[in-house]
């Protein structure tokens, strides 16, 4: 290794890469800092909370601090039909990613990003999510639109009006005709009027609609 000269204060690199710093005083001290030989490599991602079953999902990022050149990252999709190896996306030189897939599913989807790193940059993986989501009023899924019917009035078993709602199903010809089985909650109490006032939305996240309908009173 050439060590560089160096006065009484003052700093110098060595071709190894190691900084040496000298201060002058009562008592000189020489010190050598190593500097770091990888880059912290960042990765952050961005994407719609929520997408339409049949849409594509567009996923924006960057890659900071990272080799300065088209860099491959690596894409896994995980959902409620498994875990999908999507091959790579590849970034521009500045870093910047753009991705698109059409999963073709419900729910909740994670998409995985990962760079390997180099010699000069370290790895790095980031996770955005997603929510597939059903047309409206599509309970079930399969592409129709759905009917909730509330009947606040229905008596369940011996407890006089406690309440329920009965979902009718949609399809390529029309509402069906049989009555899928009647909600109503768990534990409940006579004259309760659950149904009085319904409402929908995906309140779980999976994302189909969900009917829901307050007690008329606690």
């Amino acid at each position: 290794m050439r060590f560089p000269a160096i006065g009484a204060e003052g700093f110098a690199l060595t071709d190894g890469g190691e900084l040496f710093v000298a201060s002058s005083g009562e008592n000189a001290v020489l010190s050598v800092f190593e500097l770091a030989t990888t880059y912290a490599t960042r990765l952050t991602l961005s994407a719609p909370v929520s997408v339409p079953r049949n849409g594509t999902v567009n996923v924006t990022g960057n890659l900071q601090y990272g080799p300065g050149v088209p860099t491959a990252l690596s894409v896994t999709r995980f959902g409620v039909n498994g875990t999908h190896d999507l091959g790579t996306v590849t970034t521009d030189v500045q870093g910047v990613v753009n991705f698109h897939d059409t999963p073709g599913i419900l729910g909740r989807v994670l998409y995985r990003f990962s760079y390997t790193g180099d010699a000069e940059h370290t790895s790095v993986q980031a996770d955005v999510r997603v929510v597939m989501r059903g047309l409206p009023e599509d309970v079930n899924g399969d592409g129709y639109a759905d009917i909730a019917v509330a009947a606040p009035g229905e008596n369940i078993g011996s407890t006089s009006n406690v309440g329920e709602i009965f979902v009718f199903y949609g399809s390529a010809r029309g509402l069906s005709t049989g009555v899928v089985g009647g909600i109503y909650p768990s534990y409940h109490e006579a004259e309760w009027g659950f149904g009085s006032s319904l409402a929908s939305g995906d309140f779980n996240g999976d994302g189909l609609e969900d009917p829901s309908a307050p007690p008329a009173r606690p």
